[in-house]
C-alpha cells in the first residue's frame, strides 16, 4: 500500500490540479529542448526521493496499456498462447487501446513488487515518462499523472517554484 508521506503528496496534488493546468500554458511557450532538460533533471531529483516500491499508486489506479510483444513476453512466462493471455487479461478502452481489464493490476503484490518484473509491460517499465523527450506533446498527461504520482507532482511543484523564481529557464 501507499505510504502515508506519498498520500499527503498525492492529496496535495488533486488540491494544486486546477492551477496545475493552468500552468500548462506557461510551459507551452518553452522551448521543447529547453523542457524537457528540465522535467528531465528533476525526474533525477523526484525519483532520488520516492521510492516506487512505498507507493504503487499507479498499478493499483491505471489500467496499463498492453502491447503485442508484451502479450508474447506474458504469455510465455504463464505457459500459454499469447491470445488466451490477451482474452483473460486485456480488453479495449475508450481510446481503442488494449489495457489491462482489471485495476488494481492484478499482477502487484502486497509489497508493490511486480510479480512478473522482468516481462512488465512497456506502459509500466516506462511510466511516468518524465525522463523521455518531446514532453511538452504530453503536458496534459503530465498534468494527470501528478494525481497518481508523488514523483510526477514534485516535478511539476518544482518546475513552478523554478519558474515563479526565475531560478531555471
Amino acid at each position: 500500500m501507499i505510504c502515508d508521506e506519498y498520500a499527503k503528496l498525492l492529496r496535495e496534488a488533486e488540491l494544486d490540479f486546477e492551477e496545475n493546468k493552468k500552468f500548462i500554458m506557461i510551459l507551452k511557450r518553452l522551448r521543447a529542448k529547453t523542457l524537457d532538460r528540465e522535467i528531465n533533471v528533476l525526474h533525477d531529483r523526484a525519483f532520488a526521493e520516492i521510492d516506487c516500491l512505498k507507493c504503487g499508486n499507479c498499478c493499483r489506479t491505471v489500467p496499463a496499456i498492453i502491447q503485442q510483444k508484451d502479450i508474447k513476453a506474458l504469455a510465455k512466462r504463464f505457459h500459454c498462447r499469447p491470445i488466451v493471455w490477451e482474452k483473460e487479461f486485456t480488453v479495449r478502452d475508450e481510446d481503442e487501446d488494449l489495457v489491462m481489464n482489471q485495476t488494481p493490476c492484478p499482477f502487484i503484490a502486497d509489497d508493490n513488487y511486480c510479480m512478473y518484473y522482468e516481462d512488465k509491460p512497456k506502459y509500466c517499465r516506462d511510466y511516468p515518462y518524465t525522463d523521455s523527450t518531446r514532453l511538452r506533446n504530453y503536458l496534459r498527461e503530465t498534468m494527470e499523472n501528478t494525481k497518481v504520482c508523488p514523483a510526477v507532482y514534485l516535478i511539476v511543484k518544482w518546475l513552478k517554484e523554478g519558474i515563479n523564481n526565475r531560478t531555471i529557464f
